[in-house]
């Protein structure tokens, strides 16, 4: 049997991922699947960046607030439940767009891991995904480490990050798996434990880390010969055209 046409769209954080993969599911019908690693908890809106109702314009997405904080998942969960999706979605006649920054969960699907026995970290590849289009997402440096900042300033006055991470662990969603998720939620739970002198100390040292974790994202998809890299918006449509065409 033919393989459905697979769109994947992946790139750093504040590279414009989301709204690149809303403007082309909106253009040909497709439906979103998430590959990112905390936007399947629920609880985690913010601080991982989740779309809003409003952002997404009617179109839908999969593997978002799918599990309670601290349940397990991992990279051969999300490959078994992304290409169950690939199929539900081809069915409707829609076009199956994965869009995310957690790179191994998209290199598990496009490159068709094949996990042993008993799930451990030894794979194989099957060899690539045929009918697959990734685009990496790459636009200036500077204009990445400009949208990091100003979304960070952004979530923390205006969307209460804080108050988010405070609210998890009143519903007694442990620090220590806070901690283990890295950048907006660990950092906010050692200020809230006392572990920085002041919040601009906090936030300056959050905007280091998060950039130094776009860097490793950029660094990771450079090794996928098979991407096609888009600067802009407008780069990564074109493509995305010819391949339907």
């Amino acid at each position: 049997m033919k393989s459905p046409k697979l769109i994947v769209i992946a790139g750093p954080t504040a590279s414009g991922k989301t709204s690149l993969g809303i403007e082309v599911a909106l253009k040909l019908g497709g439906e979103i699947i998430s590959a990112d690693s905390r936007q399947v908890y629920k609880g985690l809106d913010v601080g991982s960046g989740k779309v809003t109702k409003k952002e997404a314009r009617g179109v839908p997405h999969h593997l978002i607030d799918i599990l309670n904080p601290e349940e397990k998942y991992n990279v051969y969960r999300f490959k078994k439940d992304c290409n169950k999706l690939i199929d539900e979605i081809s069915s409707r006649d829609k076009l199956p767009i994965i869009v995310g920054g957690t790179g191994l969960y998209i290199e598990s699907v496009v490159e068709q891991y094949k996990f042993s026995k008993f799930r451990k970290k030894s794979i194989k590849k099957k060899g690539l995904r045929p009918n697959t289009l990734v685009i990496s997402l790459n636009p200036d440096r500077d204009l990445i480490k400009n949208n990091i900042q100003k979304r960070l300033i952004g979530r923390w006055k205006n969307e209460d990050m804080l108050g988010e991470v405070n609210n998890l662990i009143e519903s007694g969603v442990s620090k220590a798996w806070l901690r283990s998720l890295g950048l907006e939620y660990k950092l906010i739970t050692q200020f809230i434990d006392g572990e920085f002198s002041s919040e601009q100390e906090m936030l300056d040292k959050l905007n280091t880390k998060i950039w130094q974790f776009a860097k490793r994202q950029i660094t990771f998809n450079r090794r996928w010969e098979y991407a096609k890299e888009a600067k802009d918006k407008k780069e990564a449509i074109n493509i995305v055209s010819n391949f339907i065409s």
